[in-house]
């Protein structure tokens, strides 16, 4: 896809405005502004450097939530005050407010698995773009001389665009490359150990917890019988509202603190799933995950991905039990690594 190496990140989709937060928001004013405005991440601001710092992540919240939980017995119980103190965790678990700069302040802090930052000019190519999916970014800014986001590159945009050249390339009767047209078997794309519940036997507690451990995004659900249900991404945790909220159940379902807000940790997955669902006017819940089989080509999986806007595939077998998963940053390595853009 010699294209790629001339589309530039102008040129991809974006429905503006950019949204942003500031470094003096709060952890939970920041939480609540990718709620309302129904996105993953946000660029993060420092007023006073006037300059971009990172990405607020939904995933920064989730691991907020359930890092807190490992720090307030680390820090109270288990070991001296001296180990984590200043961790973002630590600051979370012993103080009223915690301000989304503070997550930013120590470069060498582990605590959080962050996205990376790595803006991109306007000129930069796909290709570049899909070297940095392929090197753990979720999303890629790009930014102009002046240092002001332009517009954010989306995984799904990415995606959107690499459908759009092998169209281009299969509709001018010029062949795509062999190696689109193989399977995920044959290309041993994919098939690994997939993390899942049940969706009746598991809470939402164990979901989230799941994610955090394993340092993950989703996680799949199944029936009793093993089969793909659904999954839960970290962006369900929107479901709470409110950091705040979420931490105290998440305190008060592990016997931390005592208390009656336990409602969403406690529910099981299935019927999480039809509330999480359902405000977000998906109702047809069983169908929320994007399935494959093994035998399913490269070039299939990037028009699911593509079309379903979806980060992620489930592979499953005949009995559709899951026995792997491809993201969006799987394709890029593959594609990068194989040379194929």
């Amino acid at each position: 896809m010699d294209n790629a190496t001339v589309l530039e990140a102008s040129g991809f989709p974006f429905n503006g405005p950019v949204i942003r937060v500031l470094t003096t928001d709060s952890v939970n004013d920041g939480f609540q502004t990718l709620v309302k405005n129904d996105i993953l991440s946000a660029p993060v601001y420092n007023p006073e450097s006037k300059t971009y710092v990172g990405f607020f992540d939904i995933s920064d919240a989730l691991q907020l939530i359930y890092l807190s939980d490992f720090f307030f017995h680390l820090v109270c119980e288990m070991a001296p005050k001296d180990v984590l103190r200043g961790s973002a965790s630590e600051i979370l678990s012993t103080q009223e407010q915690l301000f989304i700069g503070q997550i930013f302040e120590d470069p060498n802090d582990t605590t959080l698995n962050r996205p990376k930052w790595a803006p991109v000019k306007e000129h930069d190519t796909l290709h570049h773009v899909l070297e940095l999916l392929a090197d753990g970014c979720r999303r890629v800014p790009v930014m102009n001389d002046q240092g002001e986001i332009l517009k954010i590159v989306s995984q799904s945009a990415v995606v959107a665009a690499l459908e759009n050249l092998l169209e281009a390339q299969e509709k001018s009767k010029v062949p795509v490359n062999e190696i689109f047209n193989k399977s995920l078997h044959d290309l041993n794309l994919g098939l690994k150990p997939v993390k899942c519940l049940r969706a009746d036997s598991n809470t939402v507690k164990d979901a989230f917890g799941l994610m955090t451990e394993n340092g993950i995004s989703a996680v799949g659900i199944t029936d009793d019988d093993g089969s793909l249900f659904t999954c839960i991404t970290s962006k369900d945790i929107r479901a709470f509202r409110d950091v705040k909220s979420a931490m105290i159940q998440r305190f008060q379902s592990e016997g931390i603190t005592s208390g009656s807000l336990k409602v969403l940790m406690e529910m099981n997955l299935r019927d999480f799933t039809a509330f999480t669902r359902q405000s977000l006017h998906e109702i047809n819940i069983s169908a929320i995950s994007v399935v494959v089989r093994e035998t399913t080509t490269l070039r299939t999986v990037i028009a699911k991905l593509a079309k379903t806007k979806k980060h992620r595939v489930f592979i499953v077998d005949e009995r559709s039990h899951p026995i792997g998963v491809v993201s969006v940053s799987d394709v890029a390595q593959f594609l990068i690594s194989h040379k194929l853009i």
